[in-house]
């Protein structure tokens, strides 16, 4: 766990460090008939190099941008480490977007391929891909034979893992080590509440400096795990999960992918992990489920549950607890809290909330059923998160302590402004807005907040009216 972010001029030598330390251990996993199948992290860096190797072939150079379309899954990312090994740019897109939303970013990131992994992905996309004058290669990676009327290129991403397996034609590793962790690794989109939305440049530095933060975040938690779980299931087009994953890499993590929102808690209870991010709503609808599950339990089970969400309460709130109290909820633990960590597969050590702002009411409740739940704030210009809460002292009405590497000050109106190296270098192709929302070195968030006596960041209000969707 010696790892140091800090030593990397990129995400992709990173990868590379990893992959010689680990070689024939899982490191991806996916659902394949029913079962849960590894590829380890040798096998992950020889698809990589040949997906690289493919992108080089059809003419994508240094620098220039490539859409990934997809949901969570092992190629996901070893399309984000492919176009990373060129010293190509990822450009991440929603698969819950329409054809005008692919056809912004594909026109305006200038994109020159699209990696798309599904038909009916495809069926949305191809058309916004045909009207592009730059965008003329498509890589599919289902192998489903369908086929379309647009006049496009589509190339089969499992032809151009077996045309490009030659490792003698290149060394990638010679190439990533001219790389800089100030050139720009991903162009993600941030959700457009106002106007279209803008393409935040993040830098390989931006990400590796949240790595630290993240690290040191949850160092206690893993220092004696012997393996570690992450199931993801958050949209990897989503800057939160994007550079999560590059954390897990790190920490030489499983990453387990979730088939789909419905199948998350069959999915918590194969994988038992020990870590997962999701966004507020996630912990609403759990919140949901738990309480009306309850209803259909005995009166007794009601009873044990609802004192066990009271001394949770109280525990968390500093509130007097008597000696027999103390005494029900250790008893409590193991009969309630321990049946509602099983649930979740039994080893959960964190709950990691973010992207929007957390119900006070949901958090407490979770938290005295033994769910751990870190809420954190951050912004896609911001690498992403700015804090989060350290596990020694959750204060579930803030959104924590700055990370490490990450300065955070209150301007006199009381806008929350953000400085260090997970800074985006700016919006790209969009020099206005950069140059409204980077001032003297510091990211203007347009939220309102403050900073309490312990250091902890509170969010108050917002500056801008866009309240950003759950």
């Amino acid at each position: 766990m010696s790892l140091n972010f800090d030593q990397f001029n990129s995400i992709v030598s990173l990868f590379h460090h990893q992959v010689k330390l680990f070689q024939d251990k899982p490191y991806l996993w996916k659902k394949i008939d029913g079962k849960y199948n590894p590829l380890s992290w040798k096998q992950v860096r020889e698809q990589v190099d040949s997906i690289a190797m493919g992108l080089k072939n059809i003419g994508i150079l240094k620098g220039d941008r490539v859409v990934i379309l997809s949901e969570n899954r092992p190629e996901w990312q070893i399309a984000d480490l492919a176009i990373m090994s060129i010293g190509a740019i990822s450009v991440p897109a929603y698969t819950t977007s329409t054809t005008s939303d692919y056809s912004h970013i594909i026109n305006h990131s200038e994109a020159r391929c699209i990696i798309i992994s599904s038909h009916s992905l495809a069926l949305k996309a191809l058309p916004a891909v045909a009207e592009s004058s730059k965008c003329k290669n498509v890589i599919k990676i289902d192998n489903d034979k369908n086929n379309y009327n647009e006049p496009v290129n589509i190339i089969s991403w499992n032809t151009l893992i077996k045309e490009n397996n030659d490792d003698k034609l290149i060394d990638f590793e010679k190439e990533v080590k001219t790389q800089q962790r100030k050139d720009t690794a991903c162009i993600i989109y941030t959700s457009g509440t106002g106007g279209n939305p803008k393409g935040v440049m993040l830098s390989h530095g931006a990400m590796l400096t949240n790595c630290t933060g993240a690290k040191e975040l949850l160092k206690n938690l893993i220092k004696d795990l012997k393996e570690i779980r992450f199931l993801s299931w958050l949209p990897l087009s989503h800057s939160y999960e994007h550079t999560l994953q590059f954390f897990k890499m790190g920490i030489c993590a499983q990453i387990f992918y979730a088939e789909s929102i419905d199948t998350l808690l069959v999915n918590m209870g194969e994988v038992k992990p020990h870590f997962m991010t999701a966004v507020p709503r996630f912990y609403d609808s759990l919140h949901t489920r738990i309480s009306q599950g309850l209803k259909k339990q005995s009166k007794i089970s009601q009873l044990l549950f609802a004192k066990t969400l009271s001394l949770g309460k109280k525990k968390y709130l500093n509130e007097p607890i008597s000696f027999s109290d103390k005494i029900i909820d250790k008893l409590l633990d193991k009969i309630v809290r321990k049946k509602v960590k099983k649930r979740f597969g039994g080893s959960l050590l964190a709950l990691v909330s973010g992207g929007a702002a957390l119900n006070f009411e949901v958090g407490l409740y979770l938290t005295a059923l033994g769910l751990p739940l870190l809420q954190g704030y951050g912004q896609t210009e911001t690498g992403p998160v700015v804090s989060a809460n350290p596990p020694s002292k959750i204060k579930l009405e803030t959104v924590g302590k700055p990370f490490e590497g990450v300065n955070v000050k209150i301007a006199k109106d009381g806008e929350i402004l953000v400085s260090g190296d997970n800074l985006m270098n700016g919006y790209w192709d969009d020099p206005d807005a950069t140059a409204s929302t980077m001032i003297d070195g510091w990211v203007h968030t347009g939220d309102i907040g403050e900073i309490d006596a312990e250091g902890y960041l509170k969010i108050t209000d917002r500056k801008k009216d866009i309240i950003v969707s759950a």
